[in-house]
């Protein structure tokens, strides 16, 4: 009589730990998207003659890393493997911090804060220095960026740009 009770919950502990398998690893990524914000890779373009070192602060309120946007208003190859922009909140204003590569004293002499539409499929942070001191960013979105290794040229002449 005891063998017929264990059968019932054999094939439900089995049956869990199919579904547990099978919808485990969706829900975990559910999951963790859901609360980690979402790091976006991000490009510099300088179309000034001077190098320019920048800052992005991340979801912890910190600046970290220094990323140069070089002289002559073409980036240098592919995305830089290093700049990534995770703020806490879709809403939170890009604060980007920067100066001339070989600046003295203060090294981020410009800072702002800029409030850029994030659109729901953003794939890349756009910045472009304009001059010195002037800035502009924007959001590359999926569609414009099918594969987000080298930004094309009419994504940068493109899209509504946020100045400061």
């Amino acid at each position: 009589m005891k063998a017929k009770r264990i059968w019932p919950w054999t094939l439900a502990v089995l049956a869990v730990a199919v579904v547990a398998v099978v919808a485990g690893p969706p829900i975990y990524r559910w999951a963790y998207a859901a609360m980690m914000p979402p790091l976006l890779l991000c490009e510099a373009r300088n179309d000034t003659d001077t190098d320019i070192a920048y800052q992005l602060e991340d979801a912890t309120g910190a600046f970290p890393g220094d990323w140069i946007a070089r002289a002559s208003g073409a980036p240098a190859g592919p995305l830089s493997p290093a700049c990534f922009y995770g703020p806490d909140s879709r809403r939170k204003p890009v604060e980007v911090r920067w100066g001339p590569k070989e600046g003295e004293g203060d090294r981020y002499p410009q800072r702002t804060k800029l409030t850029v539409p994030r659109p729901d499929d953003a794939a890349v942070l756009l910045l472009r220095f304009t001059a010195p001191d002037r800035l502009q960013a924007r959001f590359a979105t999926a569609a414009e960026m099918p594969e987000p290794v080298v930004v094309p040229e009419s994504v940068w002449n493109s899209g509504d740009w946020v100045n400061q």
